[in-house]
């Protein structure tokens, strides 16, 4: 399993591209059951909230 700070880094890559549109649908339409550790910390680091 990713390092979380590689994982970040992979998101904020992708943001910076302006390639992050289906990568943050994903994260943040995934169910409220799914609680992960990437997911928590991804919403509080890049404010993805649920959807």
């Amino acid at each position: 399993m990713p390092d979380y700070d590689v994982v970040l880094q992979h998101f904020k890559m992708l943001i910076n591209q302006g390639e992050q549109a289906e990568a943050e649908e994903y994260v943040r339409k995934a169910p409220l059951q799914i609680k992960t550790g990437y997911r928590k910390r991804l919403q509080q680091d890049l404010g993805w909230a649920p959807i």
